[in-house]
C-alpha cells in the first residue's frame, strides 16, 4: 500500500508528504505527533478502501481528491486508470 506519510499534526489540522491539508473535525482533545496521528490516518485509509471497493456498484461517485485518494488503496483494487474496479 502506497499510503502518504503524515509530515505534521495540530489539534484542528495535519498535513501529508504531499502538501496536502486537511482539516481535523472536532479537533483533537491532546496533541500527537506525527507518527502517532499516522497510525489513526492508516486505519482511516484503509477503511475507506474497503468501503469503496465494498460500493463497486456505485457509478459515478466523484469526490475531490478521488485520484489521489485512490493511490492510498492496494493496486489489485484499482484499474490502470485509476479507478475502482
Amino acid at each position: 500500500m502506497g499510503t502518504l506519510k503524515v509530515v505534521r499534526v495540530t489539534r484542528t489540522e495535519f498535513e501529508l508528504d504531499d502538501g496536502s491539508i486537511f482539516p481535523i473535525m472536532p479537533s483533537l482533545q491532546e496533541d500527537m505527533t506525527p507518527s502517532e496521528f499516522q497510525r489513526h490516518y492508516d486505519y482511516a485509509a484503509a477503511f475507506v478502501c474497503s468501503s469503496r471497493t465494498s460500493r463497486r456498484h456505485v457509478e459515478n461517485t466523484s469526490d475531490l481528491g478521488q485520484e489521489r485518494n485512490n493511490q492510498n488503496c492496494p493496486k489489485s483494487r484499482r484499474s490502470s486508470s485509476g479507478s475502482d474496479v
